[in-house]
């Protein structure tokens, strides 16, 4: 019994592990070593090794006592991922659970840190009060004459051009605002070490700064402890202090929103279609811990894109095996039928996480199928771009898209003709970064959503907020926003 139960403690913890890890903040670049896309987060192996040392270290008085003590690491994964993926009502039943059976000693200090996160999540504070914004901690007043704000960011080498965008796109965000004050740029590539930069900085005695971006920076800035307001442009795996707050784009948020919507719509089951690759596998136990967090899990069947995405729908959705019975059928009485193959009834809906170029394939091989009943949606592996609008077209067809809402403007107003400072997800970070300080009039307490011009935007407990997508249906040239509220 204990070596099954073993086992069930590997699968589920490595299941979990896969979701705990899996970045919240990442997307393409070389966007790659910026954001991290496609890999996970990196986790403190001290801290690891600590914890593991500690519990190995524990005394297991019976079988019983060591099944118990399984049970609870399960639980408390369970609500770490919640937590993550700010889930509050879902880390207040993990908390129960464990409450209920009684904690541990081994885990009473990680249980009790929980519990803070659940007991801000129950006051439900007003956006300042969120950020900090009254009091001391974060307080910061945009419409002073006299405010002072920095620009920490890269304005010269390897990434110039998303220092300059995002640049711009604060900028221009604070102008909208009507903010008066100063703005000074202090470009972290001209420096040996962060702490000189701080030094010349602090002497303008700033009221907020904005930036650094890369995740080094971050970790070395958030050590310089400068007690000044900071939004980071990026997500990184530090300890928030008051003063701190961190922007990303999110493509675990995209992944919610995408299950999310298929339990709005009452969809009976998905196939989810993805390639044979470590980025797929990380988006398939994300969706998989996503679905089992909602009230009632959705079935659904995974298929991998092996050969040709309709070898993959043939396979997903029974219509090969149909196929093959008719191929049998045909065979046994010697004669020609005509048949239109089967698909399976309990499947509805098939979600794409596939690149646009198979993406786009899905729909009209639904259509040859006959299976007009069957929705298609799809939520890229990578941050998509312009031309995966612009150069499938017009063979977009009866598609729900998860895209960034810049993107959606974008396409719209046919930017390629624009200079590319003035768009793109760099611009669209700096934008959002002012904007939510000021728009705390359109702070969804509910869903800890802020509504900006360029795109809702997720507030986390930690002091993080992520750059959510939207939901738009790509179909005959025409993008069209879906309302999902």
């Amino acid at each position: 019994m204990l070596m099954l139960y073993r086992i069930k403690r590997r699968i589920l913890v490595a299941a979990l592990g896969i979701g705990l890890g899996y970045s919240s903040a990442t997307f393409a670049f070389s966007l790659g070593e910026l954001f991290g896309f496609g890999r996970s987060d990196e986790s403190n192996p001290q801290q690891a090794a600590a914890e593991k040392t500690q519990s190995a270290n524990q005394p297991v008085d019976s079988m019983e006592q060591q099944i118990k003590q399984i049970d609870q690491e399960i639980l408390i994964l369970r609500a770490e991922l919640a937590l993550k993926n700010g889930d509050i009502s879902q880390l207040q039943q993990q908390i129960n659970q464990l409450e209920a059976s009684g904690v541990l000693p081994l885990f009473v200090e990680r249980v009790a840190q929980l519990k803070t996160h659940l007991e801000q999540g129950k006051s439900k504070p007003s956006l300042f009060e969120f950020l900090g914004l009254t009091g001391t901690r974060f307080d910061v007043d945009l419409t002073d004459p006299n405010a002072v704000v920095a620009i920490v960011l890269p304005m010269s080498g390897d990434y110039q051009r998303v220092g300059s965008s995002l640049s711009l796109g604060i900028e221009s965000a604070l102008k909208k605002q009507g903010f008066k004050g100063q703005i000074y740029h202090f470009d972290t590539e001209q420096y040996g070490n962060l702490y000189l930069l701080w030094e010349r900085l602090k002497n303008f005695q700033p009221n907020l700064i904005f930036g650094p971006l890369k995740k080094l920076n971050i970790q070395a800035w958030h050590d310089l402890q400068t007690g000044v307001p900071t939004l980071y442009l990026n997500d990184a795996p530090i300890n928030y202090q008051s003063y701190e707050k961190s922007l990303s784009p999110s493509r675990s948020g995209g992944m919610l929103k995408s299950v999310d919507y298929l339990h709005k719509n009452f969809y009976k089951g998905a196939l989810l279609l993805a390639q044979d690759d470590e980025r797929a596998a990380l988006l398939l136990d994300e969706f998989n811990a996503l679905n089992n967090q909602q009230a009632k899990s959705m079935p659904y069947a995974v298929q991998r894109i092996e050969t040709s995405v309709d070898d993959g729908i043939e396979k997903g959705l029974g219509i090969e095996e149909s196929k093959a019975r008719a191929a049998v059928l045909r065979k046994r009485i010697a004669r020609t039928i005509e048949f239109v193959p089967r698909s399976r009834q309990d499947l509805d809906a098939v979600l794409s996480l596939l690149p646009a170029n198979q993406a786009v394939q899905v729909a009209p091989f639904l259509n040859l199928y006959q299976l007009s009943h069957v929705k298609h949606l799809w939520f890229a592996p990578q941050v998509p771009k312009l031309t995966d609008l612009t150069l499938y077209q017009t063979a977009w067809q009866e598609t729900y898209a998860f895209l960034p809402t810049y993107l959606y403007q974008s396409y719209q107003q046919e930017v390629n003709l624009r200079p590319q400072a003035e768009s793109g997800i760099f611009n669209a970070l700096g934008t959002a970064a002012v904007e939510i300080l000021t728009f705390s009039d359109q702070f969804d307490q509910r869903d800890w959503l802020i509504n900006t011009s360029v795109g809702q935007v997720e507030t986390r407990p930690t002091g993080q907020f992520y750059l959510l997508p939207a939901v738009y249906f790509l179909n005959n040239a025409k993008v069209v926003p879906v309302n999902t509220d």
